[in-house]
Order: structure tokens, then C-alpha cells, then sequence
């Protein structure tokens, strides 16, 4: 079985990664230069090169799943990629993903956490709702209608001072119409 590395290089002092136990298992493995990729942050270009050569029935030695995506939509799209392949996953950091199953794992566990986001916007939703503080405070929407109507700001300075997107500028224009 055919063996390959990729991880983030450490460049910024914000977010320090622990790559010693990656390097031990490559060094330990004898990993050709050549299977080892290396990015650094915000750069995917490596990673793409290593989707394109990795080989069918290989495995893909990893730091962290987040390596390989800044979004969990895209680590979806990379790591469902890679099983269509039968890459094994070895995570050094995320020992419960190790093996050939782990889109699966990831796109159950990315259901439930959505599952509870929505619910945690929900209550939140509820909550303001009880509170009376659903939508935009009635003042900035006002005071965007008076100064629309005074006709010295454009529509993108007029929604950028108080605070509101166009949309809602032009819903409360269109309430005053029908009211006047």
C-alpha cells in the first residue's frame, strides 16, 4: 500500500500546530519526498495536486481533518473525494475517523451538528420574539426613510449608515406608500 502525507506548514504565531508526531510517523514510514505535500495557510494548491496523484487504494497520513478545508462543506467534498478512491484516513489528531468509513462518519456528524444549530437559532428566534426584538429596531429604519426621502445619500450610503440591508429599505418605502 502506497503511502502519502500532506499537512499545513506552521506561518503564523496565531495558530500553532503540533506537526512532531506527523514528522515521527513519516520519518518512521520512510515517506518519499515526492508523497509528502505541504501547504501553508490559506493555500489549497497542494492539496489539489495531491487529489489528482493519489492513487486508488492508498493511504493518506494527516494531521487534522482541518488541514484539508477551511469550511466543513468543503472537508465534505475533499474527504468524500478521497473515499471514492479507497484512501485509508490516518489522523493523527482525529483517531476516530482512522480507516475507510470516515465521509460517512463526517457527513452523520455534520447532520447532527446541523440539527442543532437550527434549534439553537430557533430558541434564540423564540426568545427574542418574546422579548420583542425580532427585526430591525423600528429607529434605524426611520431614520433611513427620512433620509431617503431628503434625497442628499445614495441607497448604499443611506443602508450603510443606519445599519439596514437595501432590501429592507425598500419594504419600509413601500409600507409608507401605502400608508400616505
Amino acid at each position: 500500500m502506497k503511502n502519502y502525507s500532506y499537512f499545513v506548514e506552521n506561518t503564523s504565531n496565531e495558530h500553532i500546530r503540533d506537526n512532531s508526531k506527523l514528522f515521527s510517523l513519516i520519518r518512521d514510514l520512510e515517506l518519499d519526498e515526492r508523497d509528502i505535500f505541504v501547504d501553508i495557510e490559506n493555500q489549497k494548491t497542494e492539496l489539489n495536486k495531491l487529489l489528482d496523484t493519489i492513487e486508488q487504494n492508498s493511504r493518506l497520513i494527516i494531521r487534522s481533518v482541518v488541514d484539508l478545508s477551511d469550511e466543513a462543506k468543503e472537508l465534505l467534498g475533499v474527504l468524500e473525494e478521497l473515499q471514492e478512491k479507497s484512501v485509508i484516513l490516518c489522523s493523527i489528531e482525529e483517531r476516530f475517523l482512522n480507516g475507510d468509513e470516515y465521509y460517512t462518519s463526517m457527513k452523520g456528524f455534520a447532520k447532527i451538528n446541523t440539527h442543532y444549530l437550527e434549534k439553537r437559532r430557533q430558541q434564540g428566534y423564540n426568545k427574542a420574539k418574546e422579548n420583542g426584538k425580532v427585526g430591525r429596531p423600528r429607529k434605524e429604519v426611520e431614520k433611513a426613510i427620512r433620509l431617503y426621502k431628503a434625497r442628499i445619500f445614495s441607497t448604499e450610503e443611506i443602508t450603510e449608515m443606519c445599519g439596514i440591508s437595501s432590501s429592507t429599505l425598500y419594504r419600509a418605502l413601500k409600507e409608507v406608500d401605502k400608508q400616505e
